[in-house]
């Protein structure tokens, strides 16, 4: 990317900023922000949720999609809330979410026991 924006493929002017949170693992987040599926990519302006990303591709399907949301909700007199917080979960949903069985974490742990067992008949 730092290349492409040398070369002049990424205009300079536009400053879009990304950030991350594991949702899996800080679930309340998740939770607060009605997460439903992983990946999950949304963009956040002055302390207010805007809109969620759909078709996710390389690099550039999340450049075009920031410059969108910035344009969209950009405002030069803008005043971040310094108040935002992640809105609360409904408890219920969240210790239902955390007895949930994640499918992620059962495909890896029967990867992991497939490989220790291939491992164990070669010796």
């Amino acid at each position: 990317m730092k290349e492409d924006r040398e070369s002049g493929k990424i205009p300079k002017g536009v400053d879009i900023r990304y950030g991350a949170v594991n949702a899996r693992v800080f679930m309340d987040v998740g939770e607060g922000f009605k997460i439903t599926g992983h990946p999950w990519v949304a963009s956040f302006y002055l302390g207010k949720k805007g809109e969620d990303m759909a078709g996710m591709g390389g690099w550039t399907s999340f450049y075009e999609w920031g410059k969108k949301e910035h344009k969209r909700l950009w405002k030069a007199d803008g005043v971040a809330n310094l108040e935002a917080v992640v809105p609360v979960a409904e408890e219920a949903a969240l210790d239902a979410d955390r007895d949930a069985e994640d499918p992620e974490k059962v495909k890896m742990a029967e990867r992991a026991a497939k490989k220790a067992g291939k491992n164990k008949d070669e010796l």
